[in-house]
């Protein structure tokens, strides 16, 4: 892809002293972390064009792109989170984003990330980033540190931008943008506005990197059993789960079929004295299933196609004398349309099924044996749609006020505003299937709110599924029958926060080092969410449309104070101690469904000398429970375990050549309930049937008699240094920090996969058995309840819930360096020079999942899976840095970039062992890589006349 950004710029106003990020108090240096602040230059260096894009290129931060869903746990609203020290958790951000210093609502649609390319790049005056805690300041989330965006005010002129840029197989991608602005005595407005448009990108253009055939690579096929087009049929059901080896497995041959609604009697089955054009024989004659195999995602995008615009505006007035209003806006509206993927939720076991088909279905091939199933995908007759939008918008404003004794205060009110929709249509409801296909679905007991269904057929006026036939070479079925057993899941999330502030600032006495300057304030702020479920895809008929809400509500107020003491400065200098700067802050939150919580933040600069500055901080801060942490309805999922009820076989109870249960596991306390007389391994399935909920803590309410979350807490200490020298190699800047950040109560799911699962006693209390005199009511709620991915045909078969909510459990202990250097030097006619390096180096990121269980550094497992049962997969490579050097001379820059990331271990289960005998060297490590680019800009100026 390729991006050439063209400017046409104006003048800026001069800006008045401001807040820096991480202090109440103007004018204020930042005392111990220092704040990053990238600004216009640095989009221009790195050719980023939008504030995620810039963010990059600070190792320090994660940017979690989020541009498709074909891998599970995608936004479909394209929201591209940042993070950092790679700390947020998987249902919420431990990192606080901040526009214009105030808070913004956590987004995405299970409110799980902060995405700040919500503000286009030409509305962005800088972006300062502090890597340390500041609840101190600013409250709850800021516990890795903050984002703050600040917009553009008081410019004078115009400027412009344009993109294009492509991928082979598509993802087109167009941008324009045009910022404006004006000023006036006493005030000024700035305006931007921002339209982004991109194609999709289909998986059929990316079939050798979307794929579950690894037989390429010297592996394996695990593309799956059902997910062949056209249909496979089995004797029963099929003995592989994947396309290779199913013995039982016979292929429809391709180009079998005929049109719906052909009138001849040889080519329309249905119509009376015909015979089917597929006979018992023909199947025979193609035994398994490799001839009619399709790749998962050759139906799906892998990026999907999305428009965005989004306006912002500034505006400042001066009222009267030591009095302004000033005003900050903007709206974003990002809306996505994708082909969904088969193998992620919600299509997942929808749209490519395994079902039966009775002899009464007149496509039924003719001498075949009763009792056959088909396997199918039926994505090129029936394919998932996703169709999603995103609203993102803050109109806000308040005063500035002028004080006497050279104080300064700032009243405000904020309105924010996050709301997303997602819409999936065309997935197949299996009862519906079944019900198409000739079958009788038996009757469903009412359960709870959702009303009973009595055993029903397909009407008459609905024909017969054919699925013995190609639909790539033929319209195989009606409308009509595609219709009835098509449904939908629409689901939105509306996250609203509004906001009353104050802060006043300004020096309090004279100090021998200098002035000691105070801060205070408030804030009230009302937290409105509402989470809507409306869906029919997994009802026992289309008839019953689910609806489920889940809106919410919270009330927050805040007091906060900070002092900032010189307690050295020129007029006190000594040897040693040229400068010596303390900084005291503290803040308390009181919230009106979990109580309140306290948080100070100490901090420290020492300067020895004058090209030396010594930095340490201390605080504590805090993440209250997000909506989506504790809801009903965000992000449950009510899912099968085990082959027996509809999964995949990896949750044992007993390993290979075990005998007696491990002592106090789930697996023995269900040995000893089926076999009381001989609790053994075999006196139990190795793979029994069960449930797992997932997601909010309300979700399981059911199972735990209700729970209530508490907010995570956390310690942040931090030293380091700033090595800036004033004459000998001026232009040079080397800093290093040392972090260290503890958080306890974790809030975090327990899935079956945490330590041994079923086999561990430290998560037995993760799992309900069928000992518990409410367990059959458990199921029957849960397999009803209208997330449920769970076939009511495969209730008798359950034998465990497992209870993989979130709960307050465990903590996690991060350490590191962040590290960067610069230095700048002009060589007159040769144009300015500069070079530079910035890099994360993680020492230490040590998680305890359980309670009584061992601490786990994730960087020290060495990639023994088995031996690291509670490591969190996912963490960050160890080392990362980006080193730059650069070029501007007038109007042309050019900049050569280098991006490095160390090695890391995946810690996923390896490859079958057939597979790896070809590999002897293969392990999960993870190579480091290294990335060359260079950008080139050329800027052309056009300046409004004073």
């Amino acid at each position: 892809m390729a991006a050439t950004p063209v400017y046409a710029q104006g003048a800026a106003a001069p800006v008045e002293e401001v807040l820096v990020t991480g202090s109440l108090i103007h004018g204020a240096e930042a005392v111990g972390v220092p704040v990053t602040s990238l600004g216009q230059q640095e989009f221009r260096q790195t050719g980023a064009l939008t504030v995620s894009d810039l963010l990059k290129s600070i190792p320090a931060v994660a940017v979690q792109a989020s541009s498709s869903i074909a891998n599970a746990g995608g936004q479909i609203n394209r929201a591209a989170g940042v993070d950092i020290h790679s700390l947020n958790s998987n249902t919420s951000p431990r990192t606080l984003m901040m526009i214009n210093g105030t808070r913004f609502p956590a987004q995405g649609h299970g409110t799980d990330r902060f995405d700040p390319s919500i503000i286009p790049q030409l509305a962005v005056d800088h972006i300062d980033v502090l890597a340390d805690g500041a609840s101190s300041t600013y409250g709850s989330d800021a516990v890795a540190g903050v984002l703050n965006v600040v917009m553009r005010r008081g410019y004078d002129g115009a400027m412009s931008q344009v993109r294009y840029g492509t991928a082979d197989g598509g993802d087109a991608k167009w941008q324009a943008a045009q910022l404006y602005g004006t000023t006036w005595d006493g005030g000024d407005v700035t305006a931007s506005y921002e339209w982004y448009d991109e194609s999709a990108l289909p998986g059929s253009a990316r079939s050798t990197e979307f794929t579950f055939n690894y037989t390429p690579w010297g592996l394996d096929d695990r593309t799956p059993i059902n997910s062949v087009t056209p249909a496979v049929a089995s004797t029963g059901k099929p003995i592989s789960k994947l396309t290779t080896g199913c013995t039982n497995c016979y292929s429809i041959p391709l180009g079998t079929g005929w049109n719906y609604g052909d009138t001849a009697a040889h080519t329309n089955p249905s119509l009376p004295g015909s015979t089917p054009t597929i006979a018992w024989a023909a199947l025979l004659a193609q035994p398994g299933a490799l001839q009619n195999e399709i790749n998962p995602y050759f139906f799906s995008d892998v990026t999907a196609a999305q428009q965005r615009n989004a306006a912002t505006l500034t505006f400042d007035q001066r009222l009267i004398n030591d009095v302004s209003f000033f005003s900050d806006d903007f709206y974003q509206n990002r809306r996505v349309k994708q082909r969904y993927p088969v193998l992620v939720n919600p299509a997942k076991n929808q749209n490519n099924f395994t079902a039966p088909v009775p002899t009464t279905n007149p496509y039924y091939p003719s001498g075949a044996p009763s009792g056959l199933q088909v396997n199918y995908n039926i994505s090129a007759e029936l394919q998932p749609i996703v169709s999603a939008n995103e609203i993102s918008a803050r109109w806000s404003g308040g005063f500035n006020l002028d004080l006497p004794s050279a104080w300064t205060g700032k009243l405000f009110y904020a309105m924010n505003e996050e709301e997303n929709r997602a819409l999936a249509t065309n997935l197949a409801n299996l009862n519906n299937v079944s019900a198409a296909l000739g079958n009788i679905v038996p009757a469903v007991a009412a359960s709870g709110s959702t009303p009973g269904q009595a055993a029903f057929t397909k009407p008459a006026n609905i024909p017969y599924l054919n699925v013995f036939c190609d639909p790539f070479q033929f319209t195989c079925n009606s409308p009509v029958t595609l219709d009835y057993i098509s449904g939908h899941r629409d689901y939105s999330e509306h996250y609203f926060i509004s906001e009353w502030g104050t802060n006043f600032d300004g020096p309090v006495l004279s100090l021998p080092g200098g002035m000691l300057r105070a801060a205070v304030g408030g804030d009230y702020t009302s937290h409105h969410f509402n989470y809507i479920v409306r869906t029919n895809y997994n009802q026992p008929s289309l008839a019953l449309d689910n609806l489920s809400a889940d809106p919410e509500k919270r009330t927050q107020w805040a007091v906060f104070g900070q002092l900032n003491v010189p307690l050295v400065g020129d007029a006190n200098a000594m040897p040693i101690i040229r400068k010596l700067d303390f900084e005291a802050s503290v803040r308390y939150d009181r919230y009106s469904d979990f109580g309140g919580t306290t948080n100070p933040k100490l901090s420290l600069n020492w300067m020895p000398l004058d090209s030396v500055t010594l930095r340490a901080t201390w605080g504590t801060s805090f993440r209250a429970p997000a909506f989506s942490d504790a809801s009903a309805i965000s992000g449950v999922q009510i899912q099968p375990l085990n082959g027996i009820a509809g999964d995949t076989d990896i949750y044992p109870t007993c390993d290979a050549g075990q005998v007696t249960p491990t002592p106090g596991s789930a697996a023995e306390a269900l040995a000893k309930y089926l076999n009381p007389a001989s609790p053994t391994c075999a006196s139990i399935p190795k793979f029994p049937g069960g449930i797992a909920v997932r997601g909010g803590a309300g979700g399981a309410s059911l199972i735990r008699g209700g729970t209530v979350l508490e907010p995570e807490k956390a310690k942040n200490y931090a030293v380091g240094f700033d090595y800036t020298p004033k004459d000998f190699l001026a232009g040079l800047n080397a800093n290093a920090t040392y972090f260290h950040l503890k958080i306890d109560g974790l809030m975090q799911g327990l899935e079956t996969t945490t330590g041994n699962g079923l086999r561990d006693p430290t998560t037995r209390f993760t799992f309900i058995l069928p000992d518990d005199p409410n367990f059959a009511q458990y199921v029957n709620t849960l397999i009803h309840d209208a997330r449920s991915q769970v076939s009511p045909a495969v209730q008798s078969n359950i034998l465990f819930i497992n209870d993989g909510a979130i709960r307050n459990i465990g903590s996690q202990q991060v350490s590191g360096v962040d590290f960067g250097a610069s230095y700048d030097w002009d060589l007159m006619d040769w144009g300015v020079w500069n070079a530079g390096i910035d890099g994360t180096y993680f020492i230490h990121r040590t998680i305890v999942s359980v309670p009584g269980t061992p601490a786990v550094d994730t960087y020290d497992i060495g990639g023994q899976t088995v031996a690291c049962p509670f490591c969190n997969p996912a963490s960050p490579p160890r080392f990362k840095y980006r080193a730059r050097l650069g070029w501007m001379e007038d109007n042309y820059s050019a900049t050569l970039f280098m991006n490095y990331q160390s090695h890391f271990f995946s810690n996923q289960a390896l490859p079958p062992a057939a597979n790896l005998v070809a590999f002897p060297n293969y392990s999960d490590l993870q190579p480091n890589y290294i990335v060359v680019r260079e950008e080139l800009v050329f800027q052309a100026g056009l300046r409004r006349s004073p």
